[in-house]
């Protein structure tokens, strides 16, 4: 149905923002990004997803610089 549909197709912000969440604290940063990213696309914006992508990206340099 019609409304199934629409359903499929909205993004549900509170659920994306507690995946990016777990992802987070599971260090899966590029999943973590990919649904910040959904979240972003969505027009959601706030100071929280700003300092998680940045902190994120941080890491990522971080553990670049780690690895053999």
């Amino acid at each position: 149905g019609v409304a199934m549909d629409q359903q499929d197709h909205a993004r549900d912000p509170e659920r994306l923002l507690a995946l990016a969440r777990a992802h987070y604290r599971a260090a899966r940063w590029d999943d973590a990004l990919a649904a910040i990213a959904q979240l972003v696309a969505t027009g959601a914006s706030s100071a929280e997803l700003d300092d998680l992508v940045n902190d994120i990206k941080l890491k990522q340099r971080l553990e670049a610089v780690q690895l053999p």
